[in-house]
């Protein structure tokens, strides 16, 4: 009797935590849409695109100074506006003295995601030439 007693334990513990794994995952798998980074770059203000990734992103381009254009290419979620893209910017601050802004600009569709970036010297006002990261998330 205590043996059994001890395999039916046993055996609800199991499904309680096989249970909970299986919550979790569902959980997970379904904030995957949103949150997650869809595209990242590191580009500079010469049009170099050094390296690139995100759920979705198969290519990004760069061009042009104040602002440098950083267009990216590949699958995105349907239903995408600008309430919704998160930009995160950040100069590499080779002097110290780097700022970068960026915001959505020209194209945002389920294919393209174009993102201005303005990179400058905060002590001088002028543009600044040095790499960059960015990445976009896309909110709820």
């Amino acid at each position: 009797m205590k043996t059994r007693l001890v395999r039916v334990l046993v055996l609800a513990m199991v499904g309680v935590a096989v249970f909970a794994s299986a919550a979790w995952a569902v959980t997970a798998s379904s904030q995957a849409a949103t949150g997650v980074t869809v595209a990242y770059a590191r580009a500079d203000g010469n049009g170099h695109v050094d390296s690139f990734g995100g759920k979705g992103t198969s290519r990004v381009t760069a061009a042009g100074t104040s602002p440098t254009v950083v267009t990216f290419t590949g699958n995105y979620p349907t239903g995408l506006t600008l309430n919704k893209v998160i930009i995160q910017a950040t100069p590499y601050a080779f002097s110290g003295r780097e700022a970068t802004n960026a915001y959505p600009c020209g194209r945002l569709t389920t294919t393209t995601i174009q993102v201005c970036v303005f990179n400058f010297d905060t002590g001088t006002s002028a543009n600044s030439l040095e790499p960059f990261w960015i990445n976009i998330y896309i909110g709820r």
